[in-house]
């Protein structure tokens, strides 16, 4: 069906809507008989129409004839006959990019700069186009990102990439998205304070492991120097004081997390020597 629009000189310029069959020629005029039905609308009161196919030529004339001031504009080009299917493909391609730039200029404007973590060896061909830095050598990186909640209860990103980084040095959005990470961030114990989870409202509370300070201050919370950290996803975050039962614990959460997400399931020994895959 091919939606038509009509702008009635009535208060507030009210805009009415019809539909008629796409493919066929008097689709315009199909459409201005519903609004006529259901709007009691009058020729002479239509200041503009639109419509989302091309008008036929048919279509073209009766506008002219029904509506000679009214401005017309359309978005599809309509084609040649027999081309239909083509165009309809086409069509449906330019509305999904199209939404998919709108979802990201939503994300833009109404997201927060976070720090998001990568396991290079499944995101390679990913990481060609994002500036990073290392976290723990060929195991875990850092990059950046805008993200916000979507209407749909998940979260959008628009990383940000090489090209868009600009002449911002990446250390100085990295910074900006640590700082932001912080708020939110929580830190709880569990298992009698054995086991110390971090997780944040927004999500990414694993790219805590990115911030500075974090081993250090971990340390004081747990009372060990040196620790076990489970990440199983880019949300969740477990420490434990290493070689401790609970450590033990971390490491087959990490065994039985699921597999396919950003970052890998990873198990992480923190201490004064620096970070590694435990």
């Amino acid at each position: 069906m091919n939606m038509v629009a009509f702008r009635l000189q009535r208060e507030g310029g009210t805009i009415v809507t019809g539909h008629g069959r796409t493919r066929d020629d008097d689709a315009v005029r199909q459409a201005w008989a519903m609004v006529q039905r259901e709007h009691n609308a009058a020729p002479g009161e239509v200041m503009e129409l639109y419509s989302e196919w091309e008008p036929s030529l048919a279509d073209n004339v009766f506008i002219a004839k029904a509506f000679p001031r009214a401005k017309l504009t359309y978005s599809f080009s309509r084609p040649a006959n027999g081309q239909w299917d083509a165009a309809f493909a086409e069509a449906r391609a330019t509305i999904e990019r199209a939404e998919a730039e709108r979802r990201m200029r939503e994300v833009d404007e109404q997201g927060q700069l976070v720090p998001v973590l990568w396991s290079p060896r499944t995101a390679a061909e990913m990481l060609q186009m994002l500036p990073y830095r290392e976290i723990v050598p060929g195991a875990l990186v850092v990059t950046v990102a805008v993200a916000a909640p979507t209407p749909r209860g998940t979260i959008g990103m628009n990383h940000v990439t090489r090209a868009g980084l600009g002449d911002t040095p990446f250390e100085e959005r990295l910074a900006a998205a640590t700082e932001s990470l912080t708020q939110g961030l929580s830190i709880n114990a569990y298992n009698d304070g054995e086991v110390f989870g971090v997780s944040r409202e927004g999500g990414f509370a694993a790219s805590a492991i990115a911030l500075p300070g974090f081993g250090a201050r971990m340390a004081q919370i747990v009372g060990s120097e040196d620790l076990v950290v489970a990440i199983t996803d880019a949300d969740c975050a477990f420490l434990a004081a290493a070689g401790s039962p609970a450590a033990q614990h971390l490491r087959q959460m990490v065994a039985e997390a699921p597999r396919g997400g950003q970052p890998e399931p990873t198990l992480l020994r923190l201490n004064g020597r620096g970070i590694a895959v435990a």
